[in-house]
């Protein structure tokens, strides 16, 4: 998940000409990392960061390639400097950066472990390894990796969210919601910060406080489906069957194949006795998603209760045929 909306001071730019073979190597290697934001010109990466260094706590660089093929020829390139200068720190980050993105977590790991016994005051690579980490499901060292990066630096709001993510994996819920807290804190426009919060609230049972953050997430991105989807739910969780259908044709506004959303208001068509318009969105389920269990399932019910059996025992051949081992995207 990427951060957004980290506010943080400007960097410098150095438009000066590169001055070594280094500087080229690397900012070759640094815009091919970002390639798809980024284009090699006469913005001297390497001065930049060089010069300002707390740049790469915020979210000015998003370290997403094109295509794979350019992490591939990133992560030579990277290789590249480190050969001209193997304490280079932060090739060696970014180098696993790049391997990160190839999904050689390993490789990834090891090129920041180098690095953090290279530079051991250096938050930046505690969070990359905190999130390789938690790629691999190594949850708790993650967690220590991102507090370690913050005791080294307070203010490192990306390594507060990401630990919020890794305390979520493990169901530390509350110190989740902290870390989540102290993000918007940071940030009060963090979607992300405020979704995820609400997700967890709505774990608890707090659903005003879930409905709170998805409003808020909603405020900031008003295009934000999963937002709509999940406040919707909430609403009929809590029998509030017309804010629920409302947020649910808004999720459909800025996603007209949102399986999830038609899935959803079909059970409140269901629930509210409307079984012919339950029908119809279960069928709309199926037009997207033909392998949708769950609506062959809820439609059989339904036309078992209209007495329409042999369209209800097609559904249930239908659903029998099915590979039940697909993973049912929005089943509330």
């Amino acid at each position: 998940m990427n951060i957004r909306n980290n506010k943080s001071k400007s960097a410098h730019i150095t438009t000066q000409p590169f001055t070594s073979n280094i500087e080229n190597l690397f900012n070759r290697a640094f815009c091919l990392l970002n390639s798809k934001d980024i284009e090699f010109g006469n913005e001297n990466h390497f001065s930049i960061i060089e010069e300002n260094p707390s740049i790469l706590k915020t979210d000015k660089f998003k370290y997403v390639a094109n295509n794979v093929d350019d992490y591939a020829k990133s992560e030579q390139l990277f290789s590249e400097v480190l050969k001209l200068k193997p304490s280079h720190t932060t090739s060696l980050i970014f180098r696993g950066i790049a391997k990160y993105q190839q999904m050689d977590y390993e490789g990834a790991f090891d090129d920041c472990s180098k690095a953090i016994i290279t530079e051991p005051d250096n938050p930046f690579a505690y969070n990359v390894r905190g999130n390789i980490r938690k790629e691999m499901n190594d949850f708790k060292n993650a967690i220590d990796d991102f507090t370690t990066a913050i005791k080294l630096d307070s203010d490192y709001m990306r390594a507060y969210f990401n630990r919020g993510l890794a305390k979520y994996e493990i169901q530390n819920y509350q110190g989740a919601i902290d870390d989540y807290t102290i993000t918007i804190n940071f940030d009060d426009n963090h979607a992300y910060a405020y979704f995820n919060r609400g997700v967890i609230h709505d774990i608890l049972k707090n659903y005003q406080s879930a409905i709170e953050d998805y409003n808020e997430a909603i405020k900031i991105d008003d295009k934000d489906v999963d937002a709509y989807i999940n406040r919707g739910i909430i609403y009929y969780d809590l029998k509030k069957y017309q804010k629920a259908i409302d947020d649910y044709y808004t999720a459909i506004k800025y996603d007209s194949n949102n399986v999830k959303a038609y899935f959803n208001i079909a059970l409140v068509k269901e629930d509210t006795d409307d079984y012919h318009g339950a029908i119809d969105y279960y069928d709309k389920v199926i037009e997207i998603d033909s392998n949708y269990a769950s609506a062959y399932i809820n439609r059989g019910l339904i036309l078992e209760k209209l007495r329409e059996y042999n369209r209800m025992l097609n559904d249930y051949i239908e659903e029998n045929s099915l590979d039940h081992n697909y993973d049912e995207v929005g089943v509330s």
